[in-house]
């Protein structure tokens, strides 16, 4: 054997021969694995031209690559997900409960200036005077425009619509009034 030279292995890995060369000088021998993918698995290293004293022989190498993970989710991962869904799902239910009671309570505002606007109109035409009496709702459907059953449009909070004498204001007011937030009461 030469000076600086070392032997030479072989690694046998499925269909591939990839010669390596070591240097056993003063150092500390170095084995570079380049060249060598993860995916080989059980590779064998033949020393070609073995050391004094030593004959030829073949060792296994362990197993090189890891087993792949089937493609689901850890428990930490789905608990991590679940987390995030429950904190947002607690900002936007309340935002939505208090948009739905503001829109209830801004249609009956809207049906309470209608009425309102009937009362008027049905006065000056019938002649009628302050502190008369409006039949509800006779004598105000033909001022308002009804829903689709032909009534006159109530409460979306299933409030009940009540009228004062003609003069007082407010002259149509809901029986809900401040008893929700937002309250059902004209401005």
């Amino acid at each position: 054997m030469e000076a600086g030279r070392g032997p030479r292995f072989i690694v046998k890995s499925g269909h591939h021969l990839k010669p390596l060369t070591f240097d056993f000088g003063i150092k500390d021998a170095k084995i570079p694995v380049t060249g060598f993918s993860k995916q080989s698995v059980n590779s064998i290293v033949i020393i070609l031209n073995p050391l004094a004293g030593s004959s030829h022989r073949e060792r296994k190498k362990m197993k090189a690559t890891r087993t792949r993970r089937l493609g689901g989710f850890t428990l930490t991962e789905i608990m991590i997900v679940i987390g995030i869904i429950s904190l947002l799902a607690a900002i936007v239910i309340p935002n939505l409960l208090r948009a739905g009671a503001k829109s209830q309570a801004t249609t009956c505002i809207n049906n309470l200036r209608q009425l309102d606007t009937a009362i008027q109109q049905f006065s000056v035409e019938a002649g009628k005077h302050v502190g008369d009496v409006v039949n509800y709702p006779n004598d105000l459907t033909p001022y308002i425009k009804l829903n689709r059953q032909g009534v006159i449009p109530p409460c979306p909070a299933n409030g009940i619509y009540s009228l004062n004498t003609v003069g007082n204001q407010p002259s149509a007011y809901c029986s809900l009034g401040t008893s929700v937030t937002p309250p059902h009461l004209q401005p």
